[in-house]
């Protein structure tokens, strides 16, 4: 990976190149900042993009910047609701690298397809609904979305935090370590001429407005804010395709990916399926490699890309599986606007899912889902589906979220596969993905 005021000059003569088809930036004037050593960490020095709405004001991107990371522009986002899967310029509509006649996702459109063209190794985002990790999976990169409250953010409703997009798993601790618990205070704001001064400003947190105030993150008291040591311990996964509420939502080839992809993953970091407590531990509690299909299916039923035949625990004849929740985009939308009269009913529906998805933590380290139902729709919109089904729960919940690699769809675009942890396990959750996740393909030219 290269640093320093080569890479930089590389990195804007690649977004010059590609921007015009790509049309992933908003913004390309060149920032006064240069590369400097100010800080001789692993970002100083590395070409960046930065995600249009969050702009260098934000704390997270201004502590980016103090470790010594160069923007080269600011990316595309949606016109209009911050849940909506595409990104716009006022040349058109951002280009997915894969295919031209598909929306790269959103909202952080402009800096997945940055990333997965290879003009720069890392963007900034942000993850309401699952801004980054939807864009991260059609485009073929890797999205993380931190446990809520771990990194500082400005988002009032408490439902998105700061994120990154990235095609070296290595970089997501380098960002973490940049942004998050222990990382120095930021500066003070910088203004670079053109890049990321977006319209769209986050209004800072205000005790006295009504809404979640409460960090996910301290939610889980044995969790806290700290993000851990980084020692995996990952040993149980659970797989859902639908998390029990978006089955109508799920293409089947798309799931399909996704599933194969995370039997992949729980052979190689040597994971289990979630113990029965009325099996027994002969072994001591240790899981062995699974077989290629122990992997459970979903909790409310064999969903499209399920086995046909559920797997069993040799003598215990129970299957497992991921959590059944209930459907959170009432609360999601509840939540999001103060004073809203469903608010009771938004809190309790997300009490409800906290506690399916708390239940769930106490037998599995991992869960396992596609990222989105189904593959990048076109520009002109995805029409009914939900693309947002799968990811917005964890918004609501503030269970920390990466999205990998799973491979192609029969469109020839790529698909995600979602890696949820407990609240606060974080470095475990990136161990994870540095140990077993390849640094993800860029995308043909």
């Amino acid at each position: 990976m290269s640093t320093g005021p080569d890479a930089v000059a590389a990195a804007r003569e690649r977004r010059d190149r590609a921007d015009p088809w790509l049309r992933a930036f908003v913004s390309v004037e060149e920032p006064r900042r240069t590369a400097t050593a100010a800080s001789g960490g692993a970002l100083d020095g590395l070409p960046i993009a930065v995600k249009g709405t969050g702009g260098y004001g934000t704390p997270a991107v201004r502590r980016l910047l103090d470790a010594g990371a160069v923007p080269v522009g600011a990316t595309s986002v949606p016109r209009g609701a911050g849940h909506q899967t595409w990104g716009w310029t006022d040349r058109g509509p951002t280009r997915n690298p894969w295919r031209g006649d598909r929306s790269p996702g959103g909202s952080s459109a402009g800096s997945a397809a940055a990333v997965a063209a290879g003009v720069v190794p890392l963007a900034t985002g942000s993850d309401g609904a699952g801004s980054v990790r939807i864009p991260a999976a059609w485009c073929g990169v890797i999205g993380y979305k931190p446990t809520t409250g771990l990194v500082p953010g400005t988002d009032a409703s408490g439902l998105a935090t700061p994120g990154v997009l990235v095609r070296d798993p290595s970089l997501l601790t380098a960002w973490l370590d940049a942004v998050g618990p222990g990382a120095p205070a930021p500066g003070p704001a910088r203004d670079e001429p053109g890049c990321g001064r977006s319209a769209h400003r986050h209004r800072p947190h205000d005790p006295a407005r009504p809404g979640p105030t409460r960090s996910r993150c301290t939610a889980d008291r044995d969790a806290g804010c700290d993000p851990g040591p980084g020692a995996t311990g990952f040993r149980v996964a659970a797989w859902s395709a639908d998390l029990g509420f978006a089955a109508t939502d799920t293409d089947p080839a798309t799931c399909a990916v996704a599933r194969a992809a995370a039997v992949r993953l729980i052979r190689a970091a040597t994971l289990a399926e979630p113990p029965d407590p009325a099996a027994g531990d002969a072994d001591g509690g240790r899981p062995g490699p699974p077989a290629p299909q122990e992997i459970p299916g979903s909790a409310s039923g064999p969903a499209p890309c399920a086995d046909p035949d559920p797997v069993q625990r040799a003598g215990a004849g129970s299957r497992s599986g991921g959590p059944t929740l209930r459907d959170p985009a009432a609360a999601w939308f509840a939540l999001r606007e103060p004073g809203n009269p469903d608010l009771r009913a938004a809190r309790a529906l997300r009490a409800a899912n906290d506690r399916a998805l708390d239940e769930l933590f106490t037998r599995v380290d991992l869960l396992l889902t596609p990222t989105t139902p189904a593959g990048p729709h076109g520009h002109d919109g995805p029409g009914g589906r939900m693309n947002v089904a799968l990811t917005w729960a964890f918004n609501l919940s503030g269970h920390p979220a990466v999205s990998i690699p799973a491979g192609l769809g029969p469109d020839g675009c790529p698909v995600g596969l979602q890696l949820v942890a407990r609240r606060g396990a974080d470095r475990a959750l990136l161990d994870l993905v540095v140990r077993h996740v390849p640094i993800a393909a860029p995308a043909p030219d």
